[in-house]
């Protein structure tokens, strides 16, 4: 017989995260601290950008405009929208809670698309 250990993690909820580190990114907007910094800062590919630094606008671009000019976290890959799209949708199953505002045609958080003119080297120096 094996033996398992299972371990609990608990999340902070975005609202009292931000109560406590909030003010230290108030460069950033509720909506970018919350769905990047807090959602996905851990394990993300970006997480050495220094946050403090940052700008941001808020710009509406056509679905054309995006698939041209997004570019994957690695140059060399390719998106694969309709792929990413039957992933969230589940065909056969509930639908994640991303599909459903797509179904709407929108996205229920504004996709946040990094501006680096001159290019950066990732965290393995690529």
């Amino acid at each position: 017989m094996s033996r398992l250990v299972m371990a609990a993690f608990f999340v902070e909820s975005f609202a009292d995260w931000d109560h406590r580190v909030g003010h230290r990114l108030s460069n950033l907007s509720p909506e970018i601290r919350e769905q990047w910094v807090h959602r996905h800062w851990i394990g993300s590919p970006t997480s050495f950008v220094p946050l403090e630094t940052l700008t941001w606008r808020e710009e509406v671009w056509s679905p054309e405009k995006f698939l041209s000019e997004v570019k994957p976290w690695r140059g060399d890959e390719e998106l694969f929208p309709e792929f990413d799209y039957n992933v969230f949708a589940n065909p056969g199953g509930d639908k994640l809670q991303t599909a459903v505002p797509l179904d709407a045609g929108e996205w229920d958080f504004a996709p946040l698309v990094l501006s680096t003119p001159k290019g950066f080297i990732d965290t393995q120096r690529k």
